[in-house]
């Protein structure tokens, strides 16, 4: 027998189970799950799961060798071989975030009956009760065996054991009791077996006994009929023939039945009649024979059949994975129904088998079977049939349905929503709306993005089996929104829902009493917004460096006074608007301060003083602050002197200039020297001739100097 899990990973399975729940669902699945496998054999066991950590992890807890495995992403695979455990339950797990969840497989072994004996039996006196007796040796599993005891072509006892206890092979003995006439004589007795095992089918048959039958005993005499029960299509016919073991000579028979006779026939000890158009499902005519004012009766045993007019299986709804689902088939206008057996199978796999043994009634009914399924990712695609089969004592009709496919779908995960919690008036931010591990394919998710009750433009991707819908999102009234988003699969469904707040916050109103003011001239700023919703606005009135001022939650307004000077030309201030509700939003509306005030001239504008060299390249320059810019105008000697153009210095360029700069506010006026340095050559002439006589003299008294020490 195949060992449990060990207790630490069932309790380990089931604490992270419980702990784990609010984390994500997700399923294993083991494929196949209901494998039978020759005794000795070997088989792959696949294990699966939607879990769509990268980290989760899978295995295989049984007894059984394990070889070969395989692996991917989101599956492992075993081989089981050399198998013979009769019975196990092989289980399949996978840890998920921390989570563990199993799954059983059941493996049956088979072994096909070693043999299959058939007693032999004596020679037998007519009218006499015995006993066949069939002995299957050494198969298992028992509760898939079907022994079959026949006559000829026809069906004498049938034996299945559903019941029996033990999964290991075993010996069966099956035995019926026959009563034989002189008909049965020559007849050759057979055991059958059969071993149906979901889809695979194993048959062995007995050698063949043959029945010997011998005569009654001097002054009795015996009345058989042939055949003694009979199948016979509804409005056929058949004929039944009425013997007997009398010797008297004026012995005389015939047929009682409703049936219409035709064609009759005798001989010296029997009679038959043909009978025809035979519609009673159920009738049972009587042999007679009067024999020495003696009469014998025997009964015959006719049914009327009528194979399944249509095997129809109702269609199947698309599934959602793991839950339960009934697969109907309905059998139409059948009889004998006690004769009847119905198979549903998914693809090669036996799903269901049930007859109508206890069933009540001789005519033609309509047969209605049910089975539940489950149906996992591995059978998807799958085909779901019908099949019947009227076993009539050597006839066989079968029938089947048209097949019907599996669709199954899956949506392991709730979807996610990504968008703003905050959205302007007028904005049209996007929205997200994705989730993962669709089941067939992503391609076949369907999508619902609604915003306020409105449905929404969107577009949809797939990545894997990831889908998502984009879409942009907008409301033209402020207020808190609902954004759901609703994912379809077949059946399945899941939806996301987040609550948006629109709102309204408008460009803040910056006033500047005077905006092109006079120095020292007083100046007020106002910052103000219009009316926001939700209402209730911050505002802060700034520079380019600090907060000037800022307001209180119901604060209408900001101002700042200010005397204006000469800096503040250019300043900008800012008025800034923020919700007081917490929204992450902000508006600004800036303005710029003019200052207007007469000429200045200082040195960093209009130097007092310049030191030129002849002959350079020099630009005079002088500028003045104002505002409006001042015009500068410079003279030399009554003559205006060119500002910030370039020139060569020349000696006559030395002197002082008047400069004067004037706007519309006043003027400034200023005096500029130039002074030019040049080269004097007279100066440079007289002094190299003085250095020339300089030099001479020295020459002359070191010749003196040098002549005298010679001599």
């Amino acid at each position: 027998m195949a060992q449990p899990v060990p207790v630490l990973l069932w309790a380990w399975g089931t604490l992270t189970a419980l702990a784990g729940a609010a984390q994500g669902s997700f399923e294993v699945s083991v494929s196949p799950e209901a494998a039978v496998v020759e005794h000795g054999g070997s088989v792959w066991i696949n294990c699966s799961t939607t879990c769509r950590d990268p980290g989760a992890s899978g295995g295989l807890e049984t007894s059984l060798i394990k070889t070969d495995r395989k692996n991917g992403s989101s599956w492992v695979a075993f081989r089981l071989l050399n198998i013979k455990e009769w019975a196990s339950s092989p289980q399949c797990y996978f840890t998920c975030n921390g989570n563990i969840k199993l799954v059983t497989a059941n493996i049956s072994a088979y072994r096909a009956p070693e043999r299959v004996v058939l007693e032999p039996l004596p020679e037998m006196e007519l009218g006499q009760a015995y006993n066949v007796m069939c002995r299957v040796l050494n198969v298992a599993p028992v509760t898939h065996l079907t022994v079959t005891l026949r006559r000829g072509g026809e069906t004498l006892h049938t034996e299945t054991f559903q019941n029996h206890t033990g999964t290991g092979p075993d010996d069966i003995t099956v035995i019926t009791e026959i009563t034989p006439q002189r008909s049965d004589h020559g007849q050759e007795i057979t055991c059958h077996t059969a071993l149906d095992l979901h889809g695979s089918h194993f048959e062995n048959s007995s050698s063949a006994v043959e029945l010997k039958v011998y005569g009654a005993a001097q002054g009795s005499f015996e009345v058989s009929v042939s055949p003694e029960a009979a199948m016979v299509e509804h409005g056929g016919s058949v004929w039944i023939n009425c013997s007997t073991t009398c010797q008297v000579p004026g012995a005389s028979g015939g047929l009682e039945t409703s049936l219409i006779k035709t064609d009759r026939k005798n001989g010296s000890s029997w009679v038959a009649f043909r009978l025809v158009n035979i519609k009673e499902w159920a009738s049972s005519p009587q042999c007679y024979f009067t024999c020495g004012g003696t009469i014998k009766l025997v009964t015959a045993n006719i049914s009327a059949y009528r194979a399944p007019e249509r095997v129809v299986l109702e269609p199947l709804p698309e599934m959602e994975l793991g839950q339960a689902y009934n697969v109907t088939c309905w059998v139409l206008n059948v009889a004998p129904v006690t004769h009847l057996t119905v198979t549903l199978r998914r693809g090669g796999e036996t799903l269901h088998t049930e007859t109508f043994q206890n069933h009540t009634g001789t005519g033609p009914d309509d047969i209605t079977v049910i089975t539940e399924i489950t149906p996992q990712r591995s059978d998807h695609g799958q085909e779901i049939t019908c099949h019947t089969a009227l076993d009539l004592h050597g006839s066989h009709f079968k029938n089947s349905s048209s097949a019907v496919e599996l669709k199954v779908y899956d949506l392991p995960e709730e979807p996610w929503l990504q968008t703003s919690r905050y959205i302007e008036v007028g904005a049209r931010p996007l929205a997200r709306c994705w989730v993962a591990g669709v089941f067939p394919v992503a391609g076949e998710a369907r999508f619902t993005l609604s915003f306020g009750g409105v449905s929404l433009n969107f577009t949809v991707t797939t990545s894997g089996d990831t889908a998502t819908a984009q879409g942009e999102v907008w409301s033209p009234s402020p207020g808190q929104h609902q954004l759901n988003c609703t994912v379809t699969v077949g059946p399945v469904s899941r939806s996301a829902g987040q609550s948006v707040l629109v709102y309204r916050l408008p460009e803040p109103v910056l006033e500047v009493t005077e905006s092109r003011t006079l120095v020292n001239s007083s100046v007020t700023v106002t910052c103000r917004s219009p009316e926001a919703d939700p209402p209730g606005v911050l505002l802060q009135l700034r520079d380019a460096e600090r907060v000037l001022v800022s307001s209180a939650p119901t604060q209408p307004l900001v101002q700042l006074h200010l005397t204006a000077g000469e800096e503040d030309d250019g300043r900008e201030f800012t008025c800034e608007a923020r919700p007081d509700s917490g929204i992450p939003a902000v508006k600004r509306t800036s303005a710029r301060l003019t200052v207007l005030y007469g000429p200045r001239m200082n040195d960093s504008g209009c130097p007092r003083e310049w030191i030129w060299k002849e002959g350079t390249e020099q630009t005079f320059s002088c500028l003045a602050q104002g505002n409006p810019a001042p015009a500068v105008e410079c003279m030399k000697d009554g003559v205006p002197v060119s500002i910030g153009v370039q020139r060569q210095v020349r000696r006559e360029d030395a002197g002082t200039y008047h400069c004067k700069a004037s706007n519309a506010h006043g003027s400034a006026s200023r005096d500029v020297t130039v002074q030019v340095e040049y080269l004097n050559i007279v100066v440079l002439t007289l002094g190299l001739v003085g250095a020339a006589a300089v030099l001479t003299g020295l020459g002359v008294g070191g010749y003196m100097y040098y002549r005298s020490t010679r001599i």
